[in-house]
């Protein structure tokens, strides 16, 4: 065998009358026959490359699988390109993800560019793997934007991190990349202490806009989020949060949901708002589910029974204190209704009022507007017109 590949070598590596391909295959195919691992790949390439042979992708895959097999770690690379690109064999992502694996564990350093590229591409087996940040860094450091946004998802994920996953971000961003402009955005305004006027806020806003112009619902629903804590850009922000909830996010839903039934910035149009309440409990929305039973409440036909409504409320309602207790005054009110209004089986007025006046204690304009009809009309509470503008008056200041 040794003498064998030699003579293959001489005469691929030779110059001018001395270099002949198909000789040189001939003698390495005999050696491949023989059992020898680097002859069986340097044969299976030729037949891949058409050097010294025709091209021929499908007999070339046996020699480099028998290379493969002997841990021959160039022959795994190319295995991992065959199944890649359906050179010699049918596409085969999950295949070709096995090959550079096992090639990434003999050390390829062009096995884990590509293995990150598939990874960064969701291609592949789905399995974790313990080197995947490494792996994935090979190919963000090509440039590759998809295994950037990656890189820095997981290292967001891992405590300490966020510094570094932001630099990886940043670099995807800076390509265009609408999902990296959103991350950095978040990022900034997780960490902004300075307000909603500072130098960050600012840089998430022009972020978040170009993200939202290539299509990003996430981005739609950020710009939303920020220009409603915005005072006189009420409009702008339903206006945002409109098109987020028109391409499916379900937060998006709910919050225009809330808006179109209460009036906050827009006609009221309960019909609507329980459509896309809908829709956000189709997306899986635990609170959408209270919001549409809390249109049962106020006497809408929505094809649900108080019964069903009630049960509604029952089936969200550990989910809501959760909520609730960790400041979300949405589930606070939307809970105290549920108690308010719903059967005898969740029913509990008195816990409802007290949830219902917090969240307007705690600045929800929704429930200070709904505290001011209760005592104007005496429901659930005692008539008391002073409250009742009391409560008016926290709505309107709360720009509702």
């Amino acid at each position: 065998v040794p003498a064998l590949k030699k003579l293959g070598f001489m005469l691929q590596n030779g110059k001018g009358e001395n270099q002949d391909f198909a000789k040189a295959f001939d003698y390495f195919e005999m050696a491949a026959q023989k059992g020898d691992a680097e002859s069986c790949r340097i044969a299976g390439l030729c037949l891949l490359n058409g050097q010294g042979r025709p091209r021929d992708p499908v007999r070339a895959i046996p020699l480099l699988q028998q290379a493969a097999e002997k841990q021959d770690m160039i022959a795994m690379e190319s295995l991992g390109d065959c199944y890649l690109e359906g050179k010699g064999v049918p596409k085969h992502f999950v295949m070709a993800s096995g090959w550079f694996d096992k090639a990434v564990q003999l050390g390829s350093t062009a096995a884990k560019r590509k293995l990150g590229w598939m990874i960064g591409q969701g291609l592949g087996s789905p399995q974790r793997r313990d080197n995947e940040i490494d792996i994935l860094k090979a190919a963000a450091d090509t440039g590759d934007v998809a295994a950037q946004l990656k890189v820095g998802r997981r290292l967001l994920k891992v405590e300490g991190h966020v510094k570094e996953a932001m630099g990886w971000f940043e670099k995807a961003a800076a390509r265009g990349n609408a999902d990296a402009q959103v991350e950095v955005a978040k990022i900034l305004l997780h960490n902004d202490a300075e307000g909603l006027q500072s130098d960050k806020v600012a840089t998430a806003k022009r972020l978040l806009s170009a993200a939202a112009e290539n299509g990003s619902e996430e981005a739609c629903f950020h710009l939303g989020w920020l220009y409603s804590r915005e005072p006189g850009r009420g409009k702008l922000a339903l206006g945002w949060m409109t098109k987020a909830a028109d391409l499916g996010v379900p937060d998006a839903m709910f919050s225009v949901g809330c808006n179109l039934q209460h009036g906050k910035g827009v006609d009221v149009n309960k019909a609507r708002a329980a459509e896309y309440f809908r829709g956000a409990i189709e997306g899986g929305h635990s609170l959408s589910n209270l919001a549409l039973a809390s249109l049962v409440f106020e006497g809408m036909n929505v094809g649900i029974t108080i019964e069903k409504a009630s049960s509604m409320v029952k089936d969200v309602e550990e989910t809501a204190r959760q909520l609730s207790s960790g400041g979300d005054l949405d589930a606070r009110r939307l809970l105290a209704l549920g108690y308010l209004h719903g059967d005898k089986y969740i029913r509990n007025e008195k816990e409802g009022l007290q949830l219902l006046e917090s969240a307007a204690n705690d600045g929800c304009a929704i429930s200070c507007r709904i505290l001011s009809e209760m005592y104007t009309k005496g429901e659930k509470v005692e008539k008391d017109l002073r409250k009742a503008v009391d409560y008016d008056g926290m709505a309107e200041m709360l720009q509702l």
